[in-house]
């Protein structure tokens, strides 16, 4: 047996730890705020299109967050929009925070005024 490849393997692209659904609720119910570094589109015939939000937390840890994709047009729309802009705009990020409306995960400002809540 040899480990020669995953000696010179190499992802194309990293996956952090993924936040789970009881952290989206945390996040939601908190408010705190992330910068979203990158957001990456992913299409998988058997378990459906996904959305992957690599994010950097307040405490520097860096995570993934992943959504279903083609399940909340709002949603869909504001994440091909940033990534076109991530894509544009290089080593910036995107100061963001979840809100919950009623069973979906939204995405609004950091600096948003007014957090909407589950309905």
């Amino acid at each position: 047996m040899s480990d020669q490849f995953w000696s010179e393997y190499e992802p194309s692209s990293t996956l952090h730890r993924l936040v789970n659904g009881d952290e989206k609720e945390e996040f939601a119910r908190s408010g705190e705020p992330f910068d979203i570094v990158s957001v990456r589109a992913f299409e998988h015939p058997e378990y459906g299109d996904r959305w992957y939000l690599d994010l950097r937390l307040g405490s520097g840890e860096e995570a993934t967050m992943p959504f279903g994709r083609g399940q909340v047009y709002t949603r869909d729309e504001l994440l091909q929009a940033m990534q076109d802009y991530l894509a544009g705009h290089t080593g910036q990020t995107v100061g963001a925070r979840l809100v919950q409306q009623g069973r979906s995960y939204l995405i609004q400002p950091a600096d948003a005024k007014t957090a909407r809540k589950a309905g």
